[in-house]
């Protein structure tokens, strides 16, 4: 495999703002006024706690995004938002979050609904109520929700801003509180400062003061004008209408600007032979046949790239050249489409297919008679529970 590298460019990648302080300190106002620049787009305002964007309509022009209250329809919306178009090519959208202080709030509340309905723990209310509920083994499905939310701002090429609440806090000593001391700490994943590229923080209505940035042309501690905090850092210091910042594909659980779980995968290619007048059993064979041909070595995949659903797609279309007739009907099904991706164009069905099925080394027209394969094909338990992880609620 070749090593695929470039030069650095100088340009900043695409800002993903914290914005926190204390309540009543100007923290939604600042981030709602963003949306009157001339500089930005759509404005997609995911509400959690904060409850003022339908009265504040006066700061600027913005979308509300309507929420059910689960975490599977705020990641489904999320995605959606990152794919929107923008009203101009140039001119970047924006998703607001106000607050991930409550986004993370709920998580907890999450982990401990989940810890008390384990049959260990039932077992342990039930002789004492009040024993201590032990979540310890739950965090970690808390923080992968935690860490798709972020790829996925990391990934899109807009303006993420997203809101925090702060306040004084108690501090420890070797696990032991300080007696009356305290200092200011803000309610997100301990985490989420390494990751986000600039952060503000408000003192009282008006007053914003950048405190952190990991770009080495911005200097920390300026106070940001009153009138409109966020369009001065990102166009007046970052100079963000004169660079083109950088994209950046991050990999792991989420699927990236150009990929899809490969569990979707699989089930699109069983479900396009279904379609197609194969039965259940023969479809799986089929689509097993077509994933071995391009993954033969079986990896471990979560997700594919665009190319390799596109050289599925092709290979599918060219086992069924001449469709076999399903409950005596000669006319084939409709073939269903193929998953979405977040990559740009459509899935070109018969893109590639000569120069897959050469490289496949034949034609997949007859179905795998190797149970290995086919059972390698249908058990996804694995990949189902990984993504569960990240899209139960």
């Amino acid at each position: 495999m070749a090593l695929n590298t470039r030069p650095p460019t100088g340009n900043p990648a695409w800002p993903i703002i914290l914005i926190d302080g204390r309540c009543k300190t100007g923290v939604t106002h600042a981030a709602l006024r963003l949306s009157a620049s001339e500089h930005v787009g759509r404005v997609f305002v995911f509400e959690f706690g904060g409850r003022a964007a339908d009265s504040y309509t006066d700061l600027g022009d913005y979308e509300i995004v309507q929420l059910d209250g689960t975490w599977a329809d705020f990641h489904t919306q999320l995605i959606a938002a990152t794919l929107a178009e923008r009203v101009h090519p140039d001119i970047p959208n924006v998703i607001i979050i106000d607050t991930i202080s409550r986004i993370w709030n709920d998580l907890g509340l999450w982990v401990e609904k989940r810890a008390r309905s384990s049959d260990i723990m039932k077992e342990r209310l039930r002789a004492d109520p009040n024993a201590m509920v032990d979540t310890s083994g739950y965090w970690t499905d808390a923080k992968a929700r935690w860490a798709v939310m972020l790829r996925l701002l990391e990934q899109w090429e807009g303006i993420s801003v997203l809101c925090a609440r702060g306040d004084d806090a108690a501090v420890y000593e070797n696990g032991v509180p300080v007696p009356g001391a305290s200092a200011y700490r803000i309610a997100v994943e301990k985490t989420t400062l390494s990751n986000v590229t600039y952060q503000v923080t408000t003192t009282a209505p008006g007053v914003a003061t950048l405190t952190a940035a990991n770009n080495p042309a911005v200097t920390v501690g300026i106070e940001l004008p009153a009138d409109n905090a966020l369009e001065h850092l990102l166009f007046d210091i970052v100079g963000l209408d004169t660079v083109k910042p950088e994209p950046r594909a991050a990999v792991g659980i989420a699927p990236g600007p150009s990929a899809i779980t490969a569990i979707a995968a699989k089930q699109w290619l069983t479900e396009f032979f279904i379609a197609s007048g194969y039965d259940k059993a023969d479809a799986e064979k089929a689509g097993a046949t077509v994933w071995t041909a391009e993954f033969p070595s079986r990896p471990a995949l979560f997700e594919i790239p665009h190319a390799a659903m596109q050289r599925l797609t092709a290979a599918a279309h060219a086992a069924i050249d001449t469709p076999p007739a399903a409950d005596g009907d000669d006319t084939p099904a409709d073939v269903v489409p193929a998953p979405e991706t977040t990559a740009t164009g459509p899935v070109d069905p018969v893109a590639e297919a000569a120069a897959f099925v050469a490289a496949a080394g034949g034609n997949p027209d007859a179905p795998s008679a190797d149970p290995a394969d086919v059972a390698e094909f249908v058990d996804s338990e694995t990949e189902a529970a990984v993504g569960d992880r990240v899209a139960q609620d």
